[in-house]
């Protein structure tokens, strides 16, 4: 059987070798349809400015091309990058995608179907600074027979923050409080980190925390 296959071993291994090559040349040819997902690389704001909501990292883009054409696309993803000059202050901006905004491959002959999504609404406003008190909310004071001392009440370290983001929103915050603090289970004066609660995503707080200070006395009513 061994000298069956060995006869002509050559001749068999050119032919198997010249048929691979005509499949893959013929699947290479043949017309496949692929949804990418393409970066969408948009201008770097100033530290001065912020998108009032933040744009997709990706958009999905349909293709259709041989398979042979696709192959390009591992080599150099694409990517898709709109002409957007960023106009702080302004009304949103309805930036069509289209195809002429993608990086393709010089080598790539293929068609867009599609872009998704075909329309992003740009909104870019001024920042600003603004240094806030901090209010500390005590969630659940010490349990009986412990109670805050008198002039002891939670105080924040520091006591003033400051709150950057969007102008108009930073411009009408009054001050900007704690997360809910739970003394319940404090026997003792002592200090805990508080992390500063933010309804607002846009707005940063710096710093992030502050360190509550409390005093706590044993006590008995008379």
């Amino acid at each position: 059987m061994l000298e069956g296959l060995r006869k002509n071993l050559p001749i068999k291994l050119t032919s198997l070798v010249l048929a691979a090559l005509l499949w893959g040349m013929v699947a290479g040819q043949k017309e496949v349809v692929r949804q990418l997902d393409v970066p969408l690389v948009l201008p770097v704001l100033a530290d001065s400015l912020i998108y009032l909501s933040s744009p997709p990292q990706a958009v999905g883009v349909t293709l259709s091309a041989s398979g042979r054409s696709m192959l390009w696309l591992r080599l150099k993803p694409p990517r898709m990058a709109p002409g957007f000059m960023p106009q702080p202050g302004g009304e949103a901006v309805s930036l069509r995608l289209r195809e002429e905004f993608l990086d393709l491959p010089r080598q790539f002959q293929g068609k867009v179907l599609d872009i998704r999504p075909s329309v992003l609404n740009l909104q870019v406003l001024p920042v600003s600074e603004k240094e806030v008190p901090v209010k500390v909310v005590v969630g659940k004071e010490p349990r009986h027979p412990y109670r805050f001392a008198e002039g002891g009440e939670p105080r924040a370290e520091p006591a003033r923050i400051v709150a950057r983001g969007p102008r108009e929103r930073v411009t009408r915050m009054p001050w900007v409080r704690t997360e809910f603090l739970d003394l319940s289970d404090a026997t003792a004066s002592g200090t805990r980190e508080v992390a500063l609660e933010s309804g607002d995503s846009l707005i940063a707080f710096e710093p992030a925390t502050v360190w509550v200070n409390y005093e706590i006395e044993a006590w008995q009513p008379e």
